[in-house]
């Protein structure tokens, strides 16, 4: 009898040994998957106040952006994550109509069992203000991917600096929409896609270092036939970022920074929108007619006191940003308009926008 009562003391201690280990995997495991590229989106409160943020997490470094469910306002994020927990700071850049206090999101990621970051908590703060924020992780049909890759090269045995081409991106895998990576890709690349593994590089090129950051794709099938598209610049940087998505509409930036000599390089952003279900590229045009740009303008100089020309633009989830560089050392505008200020100009079929 006592055997008995021993053994099955026994299996109870191992049990409750098994479930301290897995619970404590769920909560704090930070295993190597952790390190692999993820996008991810939240929704949550900083204290009483709705927040929705749309992160992505690649090795330790986090960017991103959150909103007031409110308001619908882009807010930039960037931070690094350190194991399981991470810091990420406002990052505005040109985003004109918010209070752009410095925000600072100090965090804890718990995770489950398959090392899916499940939910965020930790501390919000603004200059003396401090609230608790905690947000969990909602599933979206889009699968996000990302690679980088950096090439430094000399052109002659003489010179004496390389010269440096940088590529990243985050781009969207869709089912029903299959080619919309390759056409983000092939405007970050600024060669057209080929069914081919390989990297060419130009042949005119010495010394050639290709470092290998991330791609976690492999892009699949084979899928680019990539060249040098700036052999003589100095330095050429493409990065392609997704601003904003939801079910229907993804806004994404590509922004290009190229420097052959002289004082200053050159600097040019633009931002696509596409729809989600098809791939197919959305234009200002479509969303608001053309004869209503004066309008649009208008309301534009009165609230920032800023002329700019109509550029491209950016859907955001409580109204749309008129993007504008008017020259490559002009500023980078990002004006924001909400849907209930241009919901007369908005056409039928984005109508549905205003509704949200």
């Amino acid at each position: 009898m006592c055997k008995l009562i021993i053994s099955i003391m026994k299996y109870i201690i191992t049990f409750f040994i098994l479930l301290g280990i897995l619970t404590a995997k769920s909560q704090n495991y930070d295993n190597s998957n952790c390190n692999a590229f993820r996008a991810e989106i939240y929704t949550g409160k900083i204290k009483n106040s709705e927040i929705t943020l749309q992160l992505y997490f690649s090795d330790d470094i986090i960017f991103g952006c959150y909103f007031y469910n409110k308001y619908g306002q882009l807010i930039p994020l960037s931070g690094k994550r350190n194991g399981l927990n991470f810091t990420l700071s406002t990052n505005y850049e040109n985003y004109y109509g918010l209070n752009q206090f410095k925000e600072t999101f100090n965090g804890t990621i718990k995770t489950d069992q398959s090392s899916n970051y499940y939910s965020i908590s930790g501390i919000w703060s603004s200059e003396e203000k401090k609230f608790n924020f905690s947000a969990s992780r909602i599933n979206t049909k889009i699968k996000w991917k990302f690679f980088s890759h950096k090439f430094s090269f000399t052109l002659n045995e003489n010179q004496n600096e390389n010269q440096v081409d940088y590529k990243s991106a985050v781009y969207p895998i869709i089912s029903s929409a299959p080619d919309l990576s390759r056409v983000i890709l092939s405007q970050i690349l600024a060669e057209r896609c080929e069914k081919y593994t390989t990297y060419i590089i130009s042949s005119k090129c010495n010394n050639l270092k290709i470092e290998k950051y991330f791609n976690d794709n492999n892009f699949g099938d084979g899928f680019l036939d990539y060249k040098l598209d700036c052999s003589d610049c100095f330095e050429n940087k493409s990065i392609g970022k997704v601003l904003y998505y939801n079910d229907s509409l993804i806004s994404y930036r590509i922004k290009n920074y190229r420097y052959v000599i002289g004082v200053h390089g050159w600097n040019d952003s633009y931002v696509s929108v596409f729809k989600t279900t098809t791939g197919e590229e959305v234009f200002l045009k479509d969303i608001i007619d053309e004869s209503n740009y004066n309008y649009i303008l208008e309301l534009l100089y009165k609230k920032y006191e800023i002329e700019i020309g109509i550029g491209n633009f950016t859907i955001a989830p409580g109204g749309i940003y008129f993007n504008s560089q008017e020259c490559n050392m002009c500023p980078d505008y990002s004006l924001f308009l909400s849907y209930s200020e241009i919901s007369q100009y908005i056409n039928e079929p984005f109508q549905y926008l205003t509704r949200k």
